[in-house]
């Protein structure tokens, strides 16, 4: 057996519920303001009788998660995944309707796999926002991505801009106060 394979037989293997944990506790602790997650349960439903009765929204994602992304709010889907663990029919029949709807669905095993996810979706999203519109400058996006030009991104960053310059862009006079 070579070293690699002794390695990879000497890690623990993790479990959905391990990674569930792992993304609750990255969520809660490194984006704090940034993202809300939402937990769906879709266990089966007690019947009164002692037994389950199957839940209508199984394979639906694990979570409903909202990214707000310079403050906007933007909803996809994570389906947490052990490193090992397939996407079931249902689950895929889950992540097609909201693909048909413009709801981005993730696959997450690990961290670094939400991380992606939030990567992917500020590239999707940043040159249809208008950050200056909104206070915020460029240099303050998340890991100092750059802005593209694109519909909706001034020419220039104006949110530092002088009394005068605002005026002579926006093509108006302020009365003083």
């Amino acid at each position: 057996m070579t070293k690699e394979k002794q390695q990879k037989n000497q890690l623990p293997k993790l479990k959905e519920s391990d990674i569930t944990k792992l993304i609750k506790d990255w969520a809660y602790k490194v984006h704090p303001k940034d993202i809300t997650l939402i937990r769906n349960n879709t266990t089966g439903i007690p019947d009164g009788k002692g037994a389950l009765r199957k839940n209508p929204d199984s394979g639906h994602p694990d979570f409903h998660v909202i990214y707000h992304l310079a403050d906007i709010p933007i909803t996809l889907f994570f389906e947490i995944k052990s490193p090992s663990g397939k996407v079931s029919e249902l689950q895929e029949r889950w992540h097609k309707v909201y693909d048909k709807r413009g709801v981005r669905t993730f696959i997450v095993r690990g961290i670094q796999d939400a991380e992606n996810a939030l990567l992917q979706i500020e590239k999707e999203f940043q040159s249809h926002i208008a950050y200056s519109y909104l206070g915020i400058t460029r240099r303050n996006m998340r890991g100092g991505a750059k802005v593209e030009k694109g519909k909706g991104t001034p020419e220039r960053d104006i949110t530092s801009a002088t009394q005068e310059e605002a005026e002579t862009f926006s093509g108006s006079k302020q009365k003083p106060s």
